[in-house]
């Protein structure tokens, strides 16, 4: 069945749900494309991990020495790339979510960017992301990386 997107369509729109397990702002929100699972990164050092089909809270994972932000999921249900925004450390670090009281590991660590990272994109076919910094050489904002074989 499809549905025409239209004005009023999009007025009768209601919230779902509210996340509130955050303390500061959320910068970063990413659905996994084949789960039920939904991660997102906030300016209190924290990922927090959801289960979209049962509208449930499954973990925090923080990052108090790092900072959080520009989170998404790679093809597994257990991995993100994010961007560290701590001081000059403007790292990306692939996380596995180890279990759901909040246990995780970094896998790698992926360094290069000299200036805070303002967006990471996934490629939705294979383990390449992209990354762009807030530079101010335009000629070097990106970097293509490929992730490690499964660990």
């Amino acid at each position: 069945m499809q549905m025409a997107l239209n004005d009023d369509v999009i007025r009768s729109f209601k919230c779902g749900r509210i996340l509130k397990d955050h303390h500061a702002q959320i910068n970063s929100i990413d659905f996994h494309r084949v789960h039920d699972l939904l991660i997102t990164a906030s300016a209190d050092d924290t990922l927090q991990l959801y289960d979209t089909a049962d509208a449930k809270h499954l973990c925090s994972i923080p990052s108090y020495k790092y900072g959080a932000q520009n989170v998404v999921w790679t093809h597994a249900p257990d991995r993100v790339v994010f961007a560290s925004n701590k001081n000059e450390d403007h790292a990306l670090r692939y996380l596995q979510i180890v279990d759901q009281g909040g246990g995780a590991k970094f896998l790698e660590y992926f360094r290069g960017h000299t200036a805070r990272v303002t967006k990471v994109a996934f490629n939705p076919k294979n383990d390449t992301f992209m990354s762009a910094a807030q530079v101010t050489d335009y000629g070097r904002f990106c970097g293509v990386c490929a992730l490690p074989c499964a660990v």
